[in-house]
């Protein structure tokens, strides 16, 4: 099979072996809490529980953001947490398939909604009991959490905004990626 979105994996990709972790600066810009939109482009290696992708969050307090793929049903699963116990999940409807390749873009605006789009379609859009964020120091990671929950896959072109982009925005990054030299990438065998 063929995946439809560019993943270099002799050049920008990230692959985790399912125990590794990459770790970003601690920077202010990475915790946004009135809007924020999570870009990554993934493929899948293993199946494992909990697949942390990226997370934004802070270790002690567990405010901010995650991306992950839901064991449960191999969803992609965005959270953004005010506080321990005080969260919102949106799910995608795409089932995550090991060795396919996906653009995952996860968009928040405080109290009014989140929303996930796979290759530049807009899955789910959630408007209810979506927190409010509040000023957290973010840890970023790639691969997993503080905690654990590792990821088994390539990630490439990891991108944070503190703002919600536009479906218009979204669908131009996605078409962007389609033109792109390296259109294509063959599937793991």
């Amino acid at each position: 099979t063929t995946g439809l979105i560019p993943i270099d994996e002799t050049a920008t990709c990230v692959h985790f072996s399912g125990d590794d972790i990459s770790t970003l600066p601690t920077d202010a810009a990475l915790a946004p809490t009135s809007a924020c939109t999570i870009l990554l482009f993934m493929k899948r290696s293993a199946t494992a529980a909990y697949e942390m992708m990226a997370t934004f969050m802070d270790a002690t307090t567990a405010k901010g953001y995650e991306v992950r793929i839901d064991a449960s049903n191999s969803k992609i699963l965005f959270t953004a947490t005010r506080e321990a116990g005080t969260y919102h999940q949106t799910p995608s409807t795409t089932v995550v398939d090991d060795g396919s390749v996906y653009m995952v873009v996860c968009r928040y605006v405080a109290a009014t909604r989140m929303t996930v789009s796979i290759n530049g379609t807009t899955e789910k859009t959630d408007t209810t009991g979506i927190p409010t964020l509040v000023s957290y120091t973010v840890v970023p990671y790639l691969g997993k959490r503080a905690d654990g929950y590792n990821y088994a896959g390539d990630l490439e072109r990891v991108a944070i905004w503190g703002s919600e982009l536009s479906d218009a925005q979204v669908t131009a990054l996605w078409n962007a990626a389609n033109q792109s030299a390296y259109v294509t990438l063959a599937a793991a065998s």
